[in-house]
């Protein structure tokens, strides 16, 4: 009889975890669906869209760590760009997207996008030169790095940096531009500057802070 007793508690706690684990299952289903969709909805620029469907996900696995990326993305993404309560907004969820996950250098390159424009310059650099570690083949990752340096006028070091990638990424037109500019603006030589320039147009360039999904 005792046995009966302990089998029948195992079956019950046997149909409990199965029950659980599938619905842990249909949950993570459910947030696979959504974050696709949400990452077509980004594409087109449908924001408040994407803000639906990973709040959807987020309710269900709040540590789902791309659902909250896009949703920081989404955040920054749904008004003007430098809207400051926006971009703090943004902030906390690339927290939870790193919480959940600091080997992808995206998260921390968005949470590095979102300081800058918070004017919290520290924290910018240092999450762009994480990222930037974490992916040493993406120029772009480097280019978010350049472009600080070049507005905030840190010239040496923006010079430095353009000489570095060009060796590494010779075909990367912003680099070319942004030293054409420092030859011109900080080095006065202007013949050298104005090569580089027109090298830089004519590879084709696209500034840095680039928001990564």
């Amino acid at each position: 009889m005792q046995n009966k007793k302990r089998n029948h508690v195992y079956r019950i706690l046997l149909m409990m975890v199965v029950f659980i684990q599938s619905e842990s299952v249909q949950a993570q289903d459910s947030c696979s669906i959504w974050v696709r969709e949400a990452h077509l909805y980004m594409d087109s620029g449908h924001y408040k869209t994407v803000i639906l469907l990973t709040d959807k996900c987020l309710a269900e696995n709040p540590a789902h760590a791309e659902a909250c990326n896009l949703r920081g993305c989404a955040t920054i993404l749904q008004g003007a760009i430098n809207h400051v309560s926006h971009n703090w907004e943004a902030v906390t969820y690339f927290n939870r997207a790193i919480a959940a996950d600091s080997t992808h250098p995206y998260y921390l390159n968005n949470r590095g996008w979102a300081y800058q424009t918070l004017e919290e310059y520290t924290r910018a650099i240092n999450d762009f030169r994480k990222a930037a570690k974490l992916d040493t083949g993406n120029v772009v990752l480097e280019g978010n790095i350049l472009r600080q340096y070049f507005i905030r006028n840190k010239n040496k070091e923006a010079l430095s940096l353009c000489n570095k990638l060009i060796a590494r990424f010779p075909e990367n037109g912003y680099a070319w531009y942004v030293r054409g500019q420092l030859k011109r603006d900080y080095l006065h030589h202007y013949a050298e500057g104005n090569k580089d320039v027109k090298k830089g147009e004519e590879l084709g360039w696209q500034q840095g802070y680039n928001l990564m999904y």
